[in-house]
């Protein structure tokens, strides 16, 4: 049946016709399909490569990082609640800035949804069909029949064509012409979903770009990663992760600080918690791999992106984890004027501190990423510490989050101890280099990395969210819900 299905649509496709403008995008439309089967493969061929280099550093990242990198991402589906959140937070912020409110406008006229709400409450009813049941998460079709007029705008708008097809830039590098365009119609009120988990991220990800790309607000912005960094800083940071990381950390006897500053003056992280002698660390990094990175195959090209955003950029200002060594540097020569914490009888060389990178695109989770970056850090760490005096405690390995985790945490209502999962993660991680060292087999090396998120995927399994708390401490106003 599975079969039949792939046929059915690959007919229908190649029925498509424009005029001039046609083209057979079937290829395109099978494009991931033929990749993954065909990485698959590769995978399955050449797993026995994958061998542990005691010289090489960098061993696990050279053999896998070309045959995961692109298959990765569109292989592990998004929280579309999650997505949902953001999107919510999204327009709300462009809704309550008088500079920008029209645009919102434009955008929703352009797909005839009254309001923004209603675009992602029907966005939302869309990404469901991709259910089997509601905890049943397997997909189980890829056609769409729709018979509700008032939702015929939206579904074209999430539909690519051959004349728009052409017209994205990049179009068949990362299945960039159908991460703009998810659907295809090819008759009438029928709908092909050319890959769900791109038409799942049009509920945030992808409205980034169509907003930028549909609205008009470009003309606003000198460039598109001017947008970015407008998003980033006002969104992401100050609207999202600040409010957050305040419910979640937020108690008495500690300390918790932001920086409000947009990391202008680097005087603070963009979060810093300290909790008796323990001391959290953490930099924000709302950040994207270009498309020919991911679609270069090379452990080279993405190290050079790792380089670059997480460690020094071109212009040679600090990123990532620099910045968090920075702060680390500023504790033990100095003393921090937003915490005296020696003022409080904690001694320097009886603090703990624990550096966090949290990250938003799901890009950043490829196994191995985290790992590239620990070493990076820990090489930086340990040349500091051999020219300057040595007066703090212990600082942990790095460890890297995605932001997604602590939104369902809120969600979910769990109260945690954010150094003890830290701490029993760095324990997971390192039991299983252990176990791998003494068989060195492809099939262990494929664990060594599974990542903060999936160590404690117990924690995100809460059937009953609160979406009263969750909206409530991201100020999140929807009004009644649209029909």
């Amino acid at each position: 049946q599975k079969n039949n299905r792939h046929q059915i649509r690959n007919r229908e496709i190649d029925r498509y016709r424009n005029d001039s403008d046609f083209i057979d995008i079937s290829n395109y439309v099978f494009e991931s399909d033929k990749k993954d089967k065909k990485a698959q493969e590769k995978i399955q061929d050449k797993t026995e490569s994958i061998k542990y280099d005691s010289i090489d550093r960098y061993w696990f990242q050279r053999r896998t990082w070309p045959m995961m990198i692109e298959q990765y991402e569109i292989n592990n589906l998004p929280h579309p609640g999650v997505f949902a959140i953001k999107a919510l937070t999204f327009f709300q912020y462009f809704i309550e800035q008088p500079k920008f409110k029209k645009y919102v406008q434009i955008f929703l006229a352009s797909t005839k949804q009254k309001t923004s709400v209603q675009y992602i409450v029907r966005l939302m009813n869309i990404v469901t069909l991709s259910f089997k049941g509601p905890n049943d998460k397997k997909m189980h079709t890829y056609s769409i029949a729709n018979n509700d007029l008032s939702f015929r705008p939206l579904l074209e708008h999430l539909c690519t064509c051959p004349k728009r097809f052409r017209m994205v830039p990049n179009h068949s590098k990362n299945y960039t012409g159908i991460r703009s365009g998810p659907l295809f119609n090819f008759r009438d009120a029928y709908y092909v979903v050319l890959n769900w988990h791109f038409l799942y991220q049009k509920l945030y990800k992808g409205l980034v770009f169509d907003f930028y790309n549909r609205s008009g607000i470009k003309t606003e912005f000198r460039s598109l990663p001017d947008y970015f960094s407008l998003i980033g800083e006002q969104i992401t940071e100050y609207r999202l992760f600040q409010p957050v990381m305040n419910h979640l950390l937020d108690k008495k006897y500690t300390t918790l600080e932001f920086d409000f500053e947009g990391g202008k003056t680097n005087a603070k992280p963009d979060l810093y918690y300290r909790d008796g002698n323990k001391i959290l660390l953490a930099e924000l990094k709302d950040l994207t791999l270009p498309a020919e990175t991911v679609s270069n195959y090379s452990f080279e090209s993405l190290s050079v992106q790792l380089e670059k955003k997480l460690i020094k950029n071109e212009a040679g200002a600090n990123k990532g984890i620099l910045q968090l060594l920075n702060h680390i540097k500023q504790i033990n020569e100095g003393g921090l004027v937003y915490d005296p914490f020696e003022q409080r009888s904690v001694k320097k060389r009886n603090l703990k501190i624990f550096p966090v990178i949290v990250y938003t695109n799901f890009e950043f989770s490829l196994p191995g990423v985290e790992d590239y970056l620990r070493k990076r850090f820990e090489e930086e760490l340990k040349a500091y510490q051999s020219e300057a005096p040595w007066e703090i405690g212990k600082v942990h390995e790095l460890v890297m989050i995605n932001f997604d985790f602590f939104l369902r945490i809120l969600a979910g209502g769990e109260k945690i101890n954010f150094f003890d999962l830290i701490r029993d993660y760095n324990i997971n991680l390192g039991r299983r280099l252990r176990k791998f060292k003494k068989v060195p087999s492809a099939k262990l090396s494929l664990k060594l990395y599974p990542g903060f998120e999936w160590i404690h995927q117990d924690l995100l399994r809460k059937k009953n969210v609160d979406i009263e708390t969750l909206f409530r401490v991201l100020e999140v106003d929807i009004g009644p819900l649209p029909k």
